[in-house]
């Protein structure tokens, strides 16, 4: 992906001490909503774990 479609988001995830590179377009919220909507428990995207 390039840097112009990209932004570095500091998560919770990993206690904000590296920004994750993310589609601009891309909403982890709203994933996390939909994974939740179909009762999954963890979610692995690439290096990521959303529980």
């Amino acid at each position: 992906m390039g840097e112009r479609d990209r932004v570095d988001v500091p998560t919770p995830i990993n206690q904000e001490e590296w920004p994750m590179p993310m589609s601009k377009d891309a909403n982890l919220h709203l994933i996390r909503t939909e994974a939740l909507n179909l009762r999954a428990e963890h979610v692995w995207l690439d290096d990521l774990c959303l529980r």
